[in-house]
This record gives C-alpha cells, sequence and structure tokens, in this order.
C-alpha cells in the first residue's frame, strides 16, 4: 500500500515536471517576487520542459546581479509584448520591428545578460545592451541553441 502510494506521488511529480510552461512578465522590477523576470527564469528552471517566458509590459530591465543561470530548455519571447514591438516604416519602405524589452547592464564587469547552460534554448526579440557579457553560452550541454 504504501510503496503504491509512492509511485503514485512521484508520477504525479513527473508528469507536472514535463509539462511546459508560460510564465508572464508583468513589471520590469528587479525583485523576485510574482510577475519579475527573474521570478519567471526560476520558475522555469522548476520543469525539465521546454517552458516559454512572455512579457505583457514592455520596458528596460536593469538587474542590480546576475539572473538565475538557465539551466533546463526554455524560450525567452521578447516579440510577445502586444503592440508595443510593432512594425514600423523603414528607410527602404519596408517594415521594421521596433524590441521594446531590453535588458540593461550596468557596465559591470562581473554581470551577464543572460547565462545559459542548457541546450535547446531560444532567445529572441530583445535588446540585450551594457553588459559584461550579453549572453554566456557555455558548458558541454550547451548545444542547439538560438539567439
Amino acid at each position: 500500500m504504501k510503496k503504491t502510494i509512492l509511485l503514485t506521488i512521484l508520477g504525479s511529480l513527473f508528469f507536472y515536471s514535463s509539462i511546459a510552461a508560460i510564465f508572464t512578465v508583468t513589471t520590469n522590477s528587479d525583485g523576485t517576487g510574482a510577475g519579475t523576470l527573474r521570478k519567471a527564469i526560476s520558475n522555469a528552471e522548476l520543469t525539465a520542459a521546454l517552458d516559454t517566458i512572455v512579457f505583457s509590459v514592455a520596458g528596460t530591465w536593469t538587474p542590480a546581479s546576475n539572473y538565475p543561470t538557465i539551466t533546463k530548455p526554455l524560450c525567452i519571447d521578447g516579440f510577445t509584448n502586444g503592440g508595443t514591438n510593432t512594425s514600423v516604416q523603414g528607410q527602404l519602405g519596408t517594415a521594421v520591428r521596433q524590441l521594446k524589452i531590453i535588458l540593461n547592464g550596468s557596465g559591470s564587469s562581473t554581470i551577464y545578460g543572460l547565462q545559459i547552460t542548457a541546450s535547446n534554448c531560444e532567445i529572441k526579440g530583445l535588446v540585450i545592451q551594457n553588459f559584461y557579457k550579453g549572453i554566456l553560452i557555455s558548458g558541454a550541454a550547451a548545444t542547439n541553441n538560438w539567439i
């Protein structure tokens, strides 16, 4: 009986951890609370699935310290900020996207924009500037990543 209950619990945990989730960033605060980019990355680290981080707010994020290292598959999609990453007329009459999700470092030699040690990550629609290294992809397991 105890063995059956334990196996059921373990099976449920495995099932839960393999379901992809979408985490929405609702504030450009650098805190660890709900709706922050830092919290979204931390939550994505709790599952083994390919989670997605989307944005419902535009603006500039200026982290005081490194974001959590991305060790699981993850998509951070800055193009999801409805209406703010709009197309505008370019010089040659072509549509150009305006990127409105900006990760802005302090210029410190110790803070990275994003650190990735996982495979199968995708980072898109972000402006990443003024960091020691904007995106650091390292480790033997860090393959098949798209920026």
